[in-house]
């Protein structure tokens, strides 16, 4: 009975790692879709810049 619990709780834990790596890599792709984030402004780059 005790082994049968313990493979339950870590199949729990290795679905919960699962649901993380897969927020994590929604996260990224959303940060691809909105434009790559924001290393990728140029409006920052040159407002630093004297004209």
């Amino acid at each position: 009975m005790f082994i049968n619990a313990e493979q339950t709780y870590q199949q729990a834990i290795v679905s919960l790692v699962q649901a993380r790596a897969n927020r994590f890599a929604d996260t990224a792709a959303l940060f691809q879709a909105l434009g790559g984030g924001w290393w990728n402004r140029s409006d920052v780059a040159s407002a630093g810049t004297p004209k």
